[in-house]
């Protein structure tokens, strides 16, 4: 019979893990039965005191010496036959494995008293997630000379034809209706200041297509995820963006370390990176003819492994549709990329065929929709 519950390792090494629907029935009595993966995940690294009350006579047994290369007893052998219980009590030597079965009433209650003597009533403490930090850092040295990372850029960019429109995003002067380029910037790191940089191209009617059409498409993991974390995309967010820092060669992980620039030479850098790396890349990029032959390449760094699946085919699509380009033609350039799409979609419902006659369906009905509004 499969295990319910999995404990192995020894020491701080400890882990636990559910490999049967069982054990999640019987989680549901206790605390965080909501998630049982993360109550056990939890309880891992604090499970040894508990297990040392409940296996104090598996410990004694596990301290029988083995045997050396040549037959003979190893040295650690000797002192672990030679050891306490309390020197040996983190000597788990799993898989330990609780099986599902009956549970007696005074069992349960047993494991009650143990649990509550370990954890308290309450139960184990949630981890407090920390608050992310801010990408508005300051940058240069010396708090005279220091400046905000968002208003330094906002100055550089303007040089170059792009105006802020949010906190660490900019939009370029040369965006029509058809097309707006944007750019957007964070920082990461520990400590915090790492630059990198995203370049966006987004139609904003496609763009709300397939932000409308993601639940229906996306695997359901990444549609929980999203639900549970509370995570909303940025107003200037792109489906379709990549690395500035890429194409600018910014290194390995595509960003700046702002500690080894002054703020003047931080702006350049960024100036250098739109004026001599983004723009002859994308700078004629204004029209929807335009839009939807760049999505169709598999070009660095618009490569198909880094910006596909649903949302890069969604794109296709509706651009296409809008153009009233025939769907067979559509269809073929999907299947070109379908390994590129297919783990990106819910597969428990859809198949790369399937979902590419739905989406092309959809596609053409949201198009008719929108030429029907006031102003289309």
């Amino acid at each position: 019979m499969k295990p319910a519950l999995t404990i192995s390792g020894h020491g701080s090494g400890l882990r636990a893990s559910l490999t049967s629907k069982a054990a999640r029935t019987e989680l549901t009595r206790l605390p965080n039965a909501n998630q049982p993966d993360v109550f056990v995940s939890q309880l891992s690294s604090r499970l040894t005191h508990a297990l040392d009350q409940a296996l104090a006579a598996g410990d004694r047994c596990m301290k029988a010496p083995s045997q050396s290369g040549d037959g003979g007893r190893s040295p650690q052998a000797d002192r672990a036959a030679e050891a306490s219980p309390d020197q040996t009590r983190h000597q788990i030597v799993g898989p330990l494995m609780v099986v599902p079965g009956t549970v007696s009433d005074a069992e349960r209650a047993r494991a009650r008293r143990i649990f509550e003597a370990t954890f308290g009533a309450a139960g184990p403490a949630e981890p407090k997630e920390a608050a992310p930090e801010d990408s508005n850092i300051d940058v240069g040295e010396g708090k005279e000379k220091r400046v905000k990372l968002d208003p330094l850029l906002a100055d550089a960019l303007a040089k170059v034809g792009y105006r802020r429109v949010a906190k660490l995003a900019y939009r370029a002067e040369r965006s029509t209706d058809d097309v707006e380029h944007v750019l957007s910037f964070d920082t990461y790191g520990t400590p915090n200041v790492y630059l990198r940089g995203d370049a966006g191209l987004r139609n904003r009617e496609t763009e709300q297509f397939v932000s409308s059409r993601r639940e229906q498409y996306q695997p359901a993991l990444v549609t929980r995820t999203l639900r549970s974390t509370g995570y909303r995309f940025p107003p200037w967010f792109c489906a379709m963006h990549f690395s500035l820092g890429a194409i600018a060669e910014w290194g390995i992980q595509s960003s700046v370390d702002t500690t080894l620039f002054s703020p003047d030479e931080l702006a350049r850098k960024v100036q250098e990176a739109v004026q001599g790396k983004l723009a002859p890349y994308v700078g004629d990029i204004t029209t929807t003819a335009k839009l939807l032959e760049f999505l169709e390449r598999d070009e660095e760094p618009m490569r198909w492994f880094r910006i596909g699946g649903y949302a890069r085919a969604a794109y296709i699509a509706y651009l296409a549709a809008k153009l009233g380009r025939d769907p067979s033609e559509t269809r073929r350039v999907l299947v070109k990329y379908g390994a590129r799409i297919v783990d990106m979609i819910d597969q428990t419902r859809l198949t790369l065929d399937t979902f590419i006659e739905e989406l092309l369906g959809d596609a053409e009905a949201a198009v008719q929709a929108n030429s029907k509004q006031p102003g289309q």
